[in-house]
């Protein structure tokens, strides 16, 4: 499913996202999240392609980890060319067709000499497929067997298929979807019928988060956990609008969390930075939901974090251990915890700790326009320290409304509650840059 969203220099559709087995990231052949392997040892500076709906945070990291990235995305965003220091936009075409898309990419990464890497967002397979990947049944063992817990799952055969209880929801879930768009209640009247490949699972409340972890050549650790954000898009509930950070907590089950991740690169033969999507109910109980065999868009908030408490040394980067770790090459990066370490290394363990909060929140428009905000950018570069405005549009690109018009990334020492407030504030000053058809 592709839904239109915010338009840049030209009219392309943008995507972003998860869904369970959907979005890899390319490895060499034998891996499950593929990389494909290019020239890394001929050139002084190591070169990379990245390539998925959106690349902007991906190729900022990879930058910062000391690649030469070449990037290939639906938009073409501002501060994404400004991170590359080549740029290909996919063309509509290429997009919903893998093998053109595939073929274009080849060009690109033999000319510029370059590894490719799929960075997500897009439900294409022209950078490796999932044939292998772990069925639902699996994953459902692996979670009892360290004590979480898995939502009843089953084929989505009808839209009305019965249940014993009229107290529980069920949602429908489309495989080849990302970003929450192929997500929605059972037995909605607005809702298309299921498909053959999509399939019904228990809705679990409670709050959402996600946890990334990343597998090297001979360990896998976990980088930290973010408290998902979510925003509603007609009849679907759960169209990723963001990620934050959270506190230490020691009743969150880092432990058990180790072990399945540990488990899950092994079955998978995974490399790189992978993510897991979780419910905690109320009673405290952790459901697992998905498995992402990707860089997650969480990871951008996760480095912050990691900058922020001094793990990550400063031409390191998380994309730079994703690549080196898919390619066998990571022996000389070693800012991961140790084995034995329970928490992410970015955690603080002392009660009496620092804590500075790192949000990304994806603003939805209200109206049909265009986009001015450079003014705004310019005002809060001058007065909100604490504020950013990322996957910038280009001045006047037109929109349309329920599309993402960029992304807002806080870091903060404020209070929750100060926030929140700053946070709906924001939003609005960004939904305002979106100059409507009636006021042009």
């Amino acid at each position: 499913m592709w839904t239109p969203k915010k338009t840049s220099q030209t009219e392309n559709p943008k995507s972003d996202g998860w869904v369970l087995q959907s979005e890899t990231v390319t490895n060499p052949e034998r891996l499950a999240n593929q990389v494909s392997p290019g020239n890394l040892t001929s050139s002084e500076i190591p070169r990379v392609l990245l390539v998925g709906a959106s690349v902007r945070w991906a190729a900022q990291s990879a930058a910062q980890g000391g690649y030469r990235v070449v990037g290939m995305d639906l938009f073409g965003d501002l501060d994404t060319r400004a991170a590359c220091a080549s740029f290909q936009l996919i063309t509509a075409q290429e997009r919903d067709n893998e093998e053109s898309l595939a073929q274009r990419i080849a060009v690109v990464a033999a000319r510029e000499q370059a590894t490719v890497a799929w960075v997500g967002g897009m439900q294409c397979t022209a950078g490796g497929g999932e044939s292998s990947r772990l069925t639902i049944g699996e994953l459902a063992s692996l979670a009892h067997e360290f004590g979480f817990r898995f939502p009843p799952t089953r084929a989505a055969l009808t839209e009305r298929t019965p249940c014993k209880s009229t107290a529980v929801r069920w949602l429908i879930k489309a495989r080849d979807s990302t970003g929450g768009l192929g997500i929605r209640f059972s037995q909605n009247e607005a809702s298309r019928p299921p498909s053959a490949t999509d399939y019904q699972q228990r809705w679990i409340p409670g709050r959402p988060f996600g946890l990334v972890a990343i597998a090297k050549r001979d360990q896998t650790t976990l980088v930290g956990l973010t408290r998902s954000i979510y925003h509603r898009c007609d009849d679907l509930p759960f169209v990723y609008a963001g990620s934050r950070t959270v506190e230490y907590d020691d009743a969150i089950p880092w432990q058990r969390m180790q072990g399945l991740c540990d488990q899950i690169a092994q079955r998978r033969g995974l490399r790189g930075l992978f993510n897991l999507d979780w419910i905690c109910d109320r009673h405290n109980r952790w459901w697992l939901l998905e498995v992402n065999e990707r860089p997650s868009a969480s990871c951008e908030i996760l480095e912050r974090q990691q900058r922020h408490h001094q793990t990550l040394a400063h031409r390191d980067s998380l994309m730079r251990q994703h690549i080196e770790a898919v390619l066998g090459t990571d022996n000389c990066v070693t800012s991961a915890p140790s084995p034995k370490t329970e928490l992410p290394a970015a955690l603080p363990t002392q009660s009496n700790a620092q804590v500075r909060t790192h949000l990304k929140r994806i603003v939805y428009s209200r109206n049909t326009g265009v986009v001015q905000m450079a003014l705004l950018i310019a005002a809060w570069k001058a007065e909100q320290p604490d504020l950013e405005i990322a996957d910038i549009p280009a001045e006047n690109s037109p929109i349309e409304a329920g599309q993402p018009i960029a992304t807002i990334i806080v870091s903060s020492d404020e209070t929750k509650t100060k926030m929140a407030q700053v946070l709906r504030l924001a939003v609005k000053e960004v939904q305002a840059t979106v100059i409507s058809k009636r006021r042009q």
